[in-house]
């Protein structure tokens, strides 16, 4: 690693580090308080009040970035993907370790895994594709069974969702 390259990870690594630590304090309340991130999720309360309720989670320590850090906050819950803070502080802390080329799997399954289910599905990957892989879990329960794993820009969909896609296409085209 050329010393151009050592700074420039130093320097991104920084500059980094407010946002994660902010995005890091609301992600840690969020799991403590499953019931207040359902109250933020819902979307049949106002959504302006439910912005406010969650910029009202960053840390004073914030400073600079919790305007920032507020309205990215805020356009997650608008998108509906605030469920995607854990695998966004993971990913972004990966960077920071790595720089923005860091070798990241993103693991999504229709349910939560256990913490061994997790242990086993990161021993499995980096058995194939590395120990310096790192690895972040999401859920999404509209891929019905299975997982789709994300390196980088290769995508492997194991999951229900693709499978039954495949056969009512091969069932439209009379295969």
């Amino acid at each position: 690693m050329t010393d151009a390259r050592n700074y420039a990870l130093a320097a991104f690594a920084a500059a980094v580090e407010p946002w994660l630590s902010a995005l890091r304090a609301v992600r840690t309340r969020l799991e403590r308080e499953p019931e207040l991130l359902a109250q933020l999720a819902d979307r049949g309360a106002e959504l302006g009040a439910r912005q406010r309720r969650l910029r009202e989670l960053l840390p004073a320590s914030a400073g600079a970035v919790g305007a920032a850090c507020g309205n990215f906050l805020g356009t997650l819950l608008e998108r509906g993907d605030l469920e995607q803070l854990p695998a966004i502080v993971d990913w972004m802390g990966a960077m920071a370790a790595g720089g923005p080329q860091a070798r990241m799997a993103l693991v999504t399954t229709a349910y939560a895994l256990s913490a061994e289910e997790r242990q086993r599905f990161v021993a499995a990957l980096r058995q194939r594709r590395g120990a310096d892989l790192e690895v972040s879990f999401a859920v999404d329960a509209a891929i019905v069974g299975g997982a789709v794993v994300r390196i980088g820009d290769q995508v492997t969909d194991g999951s229900v969702r693709a499978r039954l896609q495949a056969i009512d296409g091969a069932l439209v085209q009379g295969d």
